[in-house]
């Protein structure tokens, strides 16, 4: 097409484009592969611009220690998570195994419970009305508890506190439970579900 080849830099006239068209379908033509074009740029810049996000995470993983094993056991574990759960990002899903790395001591553990936690901040971003992360605050929340040495027990407490910010229409936060298991210090491990 014309507009491909002006992206490879090639430059045709006007009057070689358009050949025998009269001045008004040359001006129709002329808005339409305009159009045309800025929706395949956008969608070029889109693509590169997500593509960097990726790069990004993986750059962090590496400075965080992970061997190649564990990132690519990440990255296929977050392709899975992504096709499966079509609310979440390539790059969103690698955050988060490198935050549940980081909060369980071990990839495998992250793989474990990426498609919960992706699954939990779906909801939570539905309540909130998106474009938030928050699980993070809850996985340091169960951590300041102990609870990310049991995998059990930690999808159980990821699924109430979902509940209660569920039920209370998200006035009681991921943050609020943070904060309360952090200032409640020694008192937080004798709580209870």
């Amino acid at each position: 097409s014309s507009f491909s080849q002006q992206l490879l830099g090639v430059h045709s006239s006007v009057k070689d484009l358009t050949g025998g068209f009269n001045r008004l379908k040359m001006a129709i033509g002329g808005m339409l592969a305009g159009g045309a074009g800025f929706g395949i740029v956008k969608v070029m810049a889109d693509v590169a611009k997500h593509g960097g996000t990726v790069n990004h995470q993986l750059a962090l993983m590496d400075q965080a220690g992970m061997g190649v094993t564990d990132v690519n056991r990440s990255m296929s574990a977050a392709m899975s998570v992504t096709s499966s759960n079509m609310t979440t990002t390539l790059s969103e899903n690698l955050r988060h195994l490198r935050e549940l790395r980081y909060a369980f001591g071990d990839t495998a553990k992250a793989v474990e419970h990426l498609n919960e936690v992706s699954k939990a901040n779906t909801i939570l971003n539905a309540i909130k009305g998106g474009g938030v992360d928050q699980v993070w605050e809850i996985t340091k929340a169960l951590e300041e508890k102990g609870i990310t040495q049991n995998s059990k027990e930690f999808s159980s407490y990821l699924n109430t506190i979902v509940k209660v910010v569920q039920a209370t229409g998200g006035k009681v936060t991921p943050a609020d439970f943070f904060s309360a298991f952090k200032y409640g210090r020694t008192a937080t491990f004798g709580w209870d579900e």
